[in-house]
């Protein structure tokens, strides 16, 4: 009960804050248009395959140590400030070295650099804070957070659509994107730091453990960059073969993808801190119906999308973005393995069994990197769409495959969700106590 009680809590809050990050995306499409577009989530991308990187897979480890109550909060925020200055003392002049005004042309280089490290120090502090609330089950409190700093996003949008001049649009855009962003992760670290820590924020009391952490951390590190570069990377390598439209196109039907990737997320953090506390008793079953449910969640929304999407994908971006449409539909078989790939993986980092994510990660990354390279230049825009559809079936197929040597179970098992996972999330909804062992009927 206590587990589902986690996973409903999270959903709720995630599903209104991804609701409101929704609806500003979709502004920005709007106002933008294509070639910013493109130019704007690039630049995201971008920063955002630097915090990967600098995450150091603390995002996981963290989650891990405190979740068995290795280490305390006030050590976690030690690491965590320590990470933030090292990543900016090393992403900072390295972007300066690198900055091409071609590549953005509609950002001076100082707000380059400003933009750079309000995202980098507020995207590190957002998700290794709420790292700290995941170990404690309170994972529904960043997103509260979030939901309430994305709904003056949203008005900030709404306040900059009125302004006559399209660069002074571009410019509250960016400012107010970047801003906040810094500003939500500082005020999740200062709120975590009030609500776990006991004594003090900080202690350096526990640097014999220290060893242990990186250890884990670089394992983790190095899986879930490999994961997140292959996706990502793609983008930023379309502008050698395909133009700016095109992109801003692409960027949007992958943004819809992601999306949906981060309903199943709603879950994912949480779900690695219960196997953690829970061991592998009962939990396998679990991750089997969590697989069903993503698989019949996709199934619909997919469903309803191709049935819909070409009138209103048209309709909530503007006309440019005629492409969109097609490009999700090659997305799709992407979206079914990344979701139910996700609980796979959760369970592998909650029983510490790192070397089948990392087999996992290659898998994704090379056969996505190759396949960009070969269809691009066939298909186009619509090459990366197909690679990244067929990298994530091989990624899932290899997970459920090492997960059957594991928990023994029918393809039947992961496909769809059965009559009995609706019931049992009917009784979350309606708070009364579903029995987990009805999962293993």
């Amino acid at each position: 009960m206590q587990r589902a009680r986690i996973l409903y809590k999270s959903f709720y809050w995630k599903a209104l804050q991804y609701l409101v990050s929704i609806l500003i995306n979709i502004l920005f499409a709007r106002l933008l248009q294509p070639v910013i577009t493109a130019e704007f989530y690039s630049f995201i991308y971008l920063l955002s395959i630097l915090v990967s990187c600098f995450t150091f897979g603390f995002d996981i480890s963290l989650n891990f140590f405190l979740s068995k109550k290795e280490i305390s909060p006030e050590y976690a925020n030690t690491i965590i400030l320590m990470t933030i200055a090292i990543a900016l003392c090393i992403s900072i002049p390295c972007l300066y070295l690198t900055h091409h005004a071609v590549t953005f042309p509609d950002i001076g280089l100082k707000n380059f650099l400003l933009f750079s490290a309000l995202f980098i120090a507020g995207n590190l502090l957002s998700v290794l804070s709420t790292t700290v609330f995941t170990a404690f089950q309170k994972n529904y409190l960043p997103s509260i957070i979030s939901f309430f700093i994305g709904i003056i996003t949203l008005f900030l949008v709404f306040y900059a659509a009125k302004f006559p001049i399209r660069q002074d649009i571009i410019q509250i855009i960016f400012v107010a994107y970047f801003s906040f962003s810094f500003l939500q992760g500082l005020l999740l670290f200062i709120y975590s730091s009030y609500r776990f820590c006991k004594k003090s924020w900080f202690t350096f009391g526990e640097s014999i453990k220290l060893r242990k952490l990186l250890k884990f951390s670089f394992y983790v590190f190095a899986i879930n960059l490999i994961f997140f570069s292959a996706g990502k990377i793609c983008i930023l390598l379309m502008p050698y073969w395909i133009e700016p439209g095109s992109i801003g196109n692409y960027i949007i039907a992958f943004k819809i993808i992601e999306y949906f990737q981060a309903v199943v997320s709603f879950v994912y953090f949480p779900f690695v801190a219960i196997v953690i506390g829970s061991g592998s008793g009962k939990i396998e079953p679990f991750v089997l119906m969590l697989s069903r449910l993503s698989n019949t969640f996709v199934f619909v929304f997919s469903l309803c999308m191709v049935l819909t999407g070409k009138i209103l994908f048209p309709y909530i971006f503007g006309q440019s973005f005629n492409e969109v449409y097609f490009l999700f539909i090659l997305l799709i078989p992407g979206l079914f393995a990344a979701c139910s790939s996700s609980f796979f993986t959760a369970y592998y980092f909650g029983t510490a069994k790192l070397k089948y994510n990392f087999v996992s990660a290659l898998i994704y990354f090379i056969s996505m990197l190759i396949l960009f390279l070969a269809l691009i230049k066939i298909l186009g825009v619509k090459g990366p769409a197909v690679a990244f559809s067929i990298a994530s079936v091989f990624s899932l197929l290899y997970d459920a495959f090492v997960f059957k040597k594991i928990h023994q179970y029918n393809i039947s098992e992961i496909l769809f969700a059965k009559k009995s996972d609706i019931l049992f999330f009917l009784k979350i909804f309606k708070r009364e106590k579903p029995i987990l062992g009805q999962l293993e009927n």
